[in-house]
């Protein structure tokens, strides 16, 4: 197969990361915990959604608690017991969470979304299109795990127990893939941006209207990191809920399989398979990406203004402005950890000290 055929064949299969962001929030608006839906792009809030959310919630909360009291599980250690129902109390308050937090960030929502589009317009005038970019590998990775998730719980002989646990497990991936989705969209502007930037170091310092239009690029950046904070913000304790269930999860995890001497294949399989950790990887895959390129386009910026012979960008005031206050952003949850890679390094850390405590115990 050429290769022109092959890129025709991805670019056919390939979703946009909007298109993603809507996907995943229709899926959550089914399952009761958004009730948010987008017509043509633009955000809409339903209060009839919203009835049938509370709804559904509450029938959740209920069959959950019934099991818990009709089942009986004998626990190793009573401390595997309560890190237990900490993590069930912290999955059943899930859906209460993510719920409050869409219905409470709409308005926040929509001015992000106005400011994408904001952004996008801007970027036209640099010879990029809306769909220039496409989410590829997270947006559709995720996907593809989420529905295949999602299909588990409509087979007919997928035992009661097992379809509670899948739809814990559900819940908590559409709302890590909502923040994931947006974070897609943000970081798209973001590589954008850095591209266009990029172009520009390599034309002659001569060009005409290079410090304009590297004003306007750093007025669409300086837009972005304020969306980028706003995000932050709104989706934060849902972030927070998602990092703290997928620890417990880990640590229950691993526990459990070492304590019944299984082989490492299967170990590594169990975590796989039940702390969702691929879906948590490309969450935080995506939020540092988001980071590390809001802080990319000042050392870029810097590096074209030093190389500069002309002295035009130099004595350019937007510029020196947009030096001066040097916008960068760090998502955080909640303002108590920075989301990046650091903090898949300090989980495993975590866990590791947690289990050994939990044998101890033992």
């Amino acid at each position: 197969m050429s290769t022109t055929s092959r890129s025709s064949i991805f670019q056919k299969l390939s979703i946009s990361y909007e298109k993603c962001t809507e996907l995943i929030f229709s899926i959550s608006a089914v399952f009761g915990i958004s009730p948010i839906f987008f017509v043509n792009g633009k955000p809409r809030k339903s209060y009839f959604i919203a009835i049938y959310s509370i709804f559904f919630i509450s029938i959740y909360i209920y069959v959950n608690i019934s099991y818990v009291f009709s089942v009986r599980i004998d626990y190793a250690v009573p401390f595997h017991r309560n890190v237990f129902l900490v993590s069930y109390l912290l999955s059943l308050l899930q859906p209460v969470v993510y719920f409050c937090t869409n219905f409470l960030s709409f308005q926040r929502l929509s001015n992000i979304r106005q400011c994408l589009r904001t952004v996008d317009s801007s970027l036209q005038s640099f010879g990029i299109s809306e769909d220039a970019h496409h989410g590829l590998l997270n947006g559709k990775l995720y996907l593809l795990l989420l529905l295949s998730k999602c299909s588990l719980l409509f087979i007919p002989k997928t035992a009661g127990e097992t379809k509670i646990f899948l739809l814990l497990n559900v819940i908590y991936l559409l709302g890590c893939g909502q923040c994931t989705a947006l974070g897609e969209e943000l970081g798209s502007r973001l590589r954008r941006i850095l591209h266009c930037l990029r172009s520009m170091g390599e034309q002659p310092d001569q060009t005409i209207g290079r410090a304009e239009r590297l004003s306007l690029l750093c007025k669409a950046h300086h837009q972005l990191c304020s969306a980028i904070e706003e995000f932050s913000c709104c989706y934060g304790f849902q972030m927070l809920n998602i990092v703290v269930i997928q620890f417990l999860s880990l640590t229950i995890t691993i526990f459990s399989y070492v304590w019944a001497r299984l082989s490492f294949l299967k170990l590594c399989m169990g975590v796989l398979l039940h702390s969702s950790i691929p879906f948590f990887t490309i969450a935080i895959d995506c939020w540092t990406n988001v980071s590390e390129m809001s802080k990319e386009f000042n050392v870029l910026l810097y590096q074209i203004m030093i190389k500069d012979k002309s002295k035009a960008l130099l004595d350019s005031e937007k510029l020196q402005l947009h030096i001066a206050v040097k916008r960068e952003v760090v998502l955080t949850a909640c303002g108590l950890f920075n989301l990046d890679y650091t903090l898949l390094y300090s989980m495993v850390a975590a866990v590791s000290t947690y289990t050994v405590v939990m044998f101890q115990f033992a």
